[in-house]
C-alpha cells in the first residue's frame, strides 16, 4: 500500500505537486515566487512555505489556511484522501513493489 509519506517523498517533500497545480509558484529561472496566485485574483496573496518535512501554500486572500499538498489535490480534483493519494501515487509513479526496491 502506497502511504502519503513515499509520494511525498517522490515530489520533493510535496513541492512537486504544489508545482503541478499552481505553476505561477516558480518563476522563469525555477526558483519560488514570494507570492503568487491559486485563484483568479487582482494582487498575489499565496505563498509556500515548509512546514516540517512537507511543503504547504497559504493563501491570505482566502482563509489564509496553510495547505498541504494532499489538501490542494483534495481541493482541485474534488476528491477524497484516498482518491487523491491513488492519483498522485499514479502520476509520479509511486508504487509499493517500487518502495520495496522491485523494480524491474
Amino acid at each position: 500500500m502506497v502511504k502519503l509519506e513515499d509520494v511525498y517523498r517522490a515530489t520533493g517533500d510535496g513541492l512537486d505537486i504544489i508545482k503541478y497545480y499552481y505553476p505561477d509558484c516558480v518563476d522563469t529561472n525555477g526558483s519560488l515566487k514570494k507570492h503568487f496566485r491559486m485563484r483568479n485574483e487582482r494582487t498575489p496573496s499565496a505563498s509556500i512555505k515548509k512546514y516540517g518535512d512537507v511543503y504547504k501554500v497559504t493563501d491570505f486572500g482566502d482563509q489564509g489556511k496553510a495547505l498541504s499538498p494532499i489538501d490542494i489535490v483534495m481541493q482541485e480534483e474534488n476528491v477524497r484522501f484516498a482518491e487523491a493519494v491513488a492519483i498522485l501515487a499514479d502520476r509520479y509513479d509511486v508504487t509499493s513493489d517500487r518502495l520495496n526496491g522491485n523494480v524491474n
